[in-house]
């Protein structure tokens, strides 16, 4: 059955499906300033050879996202145009909530969820995949071409400098680095090998 969350349930909920995942996360959210504790909790997935999947919309990620999100060894970036849902999933849970992955709406927000077991819900669960599904084949993919590191600003630049000084933004990706994550293909998808 599935289970009502309160913001901090949220919060919890989420750094349980990262740290229980073994196979993919899969998060989905039209803003995203992650704060540093979940940070390490995904960088510590991605040592344990997770993939990560993120969808956003509304808003360019800001570099200092993009540092950390490149440092990740099996990452997968995509752009969705008029993005407002919010989804958190790992291959046996989904979140659907109001919280933006947001640091801010972590910390200050009065915010709802529910947390969804493939286990007790499958039906449902499956229902929530295949929408995810849906964004992720309508999503545009992003790279980084190169670290996002700020370089310091010179003290007077003139207008044609600060636009050549701008850190790079993620560009789409070619077609042929799109990739289906394995989980949203098949209910019992095997990994896929890295």
């Amino acid at each position: 059955m599935a289970k009502f969350l309160t913001t901090t349930e949220i919060s919890a909920a989420l750094d349980n499906l990262i740290k229980n995942a073994q196979n993919e996360i899969i998060l989905i959210s039209p803003y995203v300033k992650v704060n540093q504790r979940l940070q390490n909790v995904i960088q510590d997935a991605d040592r344990r050879g997770v993939q990560f999947w993120l969808l956003y919309g509304k808003s360019e990620i800001k570099p200092e996202e993009w540092d950390w999100i490149n440092r990740l060894t099996t990452k997968e970036v995509g752009f969705v145009q008029n993005l407002h849902a919010k989804c958190y999933l790992n291959e046996n849970t989904a979140i659907i909530t109001s919280m933006n992955l947001y640091q801010f709406s972590q910390q200050n927000n009065d915010e709802m969820g529910i947390l969804v077991s493939r286990a007790e819900e499958a039906e449902l669960f499956e229902e929530i995949l295949a929408e995810c599904q849906r964004l992720a084949r309508i999503a545009e993919p992003q790279i980084l071409e190169q670290p996002t590191k700020t370089p310091p600003a010179p003290k007077q630049p003139s207008a044609r400098n600060r636009t050549a000084e701008r850190p790079p933004a993620a560009k789409p990706a070619p077609a042929a680095k799109r990739r289906t994550p394995s989980a949203w293909r098949s209910p019992c998808a095997a990994p896929v090998g890295r």
